[in-house]
């Protein structure tokens, strides 16, 4: 008796999340992140944003996060802002940061 409460339960929380993925117009991705150590001073950070959605995005902010020596993250992100990316194009990107970061990772995406 108790299994068709538990299946429809199941089913109500299964099928909204179903209709989601469905509707998913592409997605906005970065590769090829890096962060290259200048000899002279603080590291850079560059990499490429691709635009898999079919509008284009007039910006669209990124963070970073950065991690020290001890690949412990470090408390301020890197920002940064890519502009005018076409649907399924790219655009790269470079900053040199103000920090003496040792790694780092896409913390998120925001299109604008």
């Amino acid at each position: 008796m108790l299994r068709l409460p538990v299946l429809a339960l199941v089913a109500a929380l299964v099928l909204p999340l179903g209709a989601c993925a469905s509707e998913d117009p592409g997605q906005i991705e970065i590769v090829n992140l890096r962060l290259v150590r200048q000899a002279d001073g603080y590291p850079e950070v560059s990499g490429m944003v691709i635009n898999r959605t079919p509008k284009r995005i007039s910006s669209a902010d990124v963070g970073v996060t950065l991690f020290d020596d001890e690949n412990l993250p470090m408390p301020e992100l890197a920002r940064l802002v890519v502009r005018n990316i076409e649907p399924g194009d790219s655009a790269r990107f470079r900053q040199k940061l103000d920090v003496d970061a040792r790694g780092a990772q896409v913390d998120y995406i925001i299109p604008n």
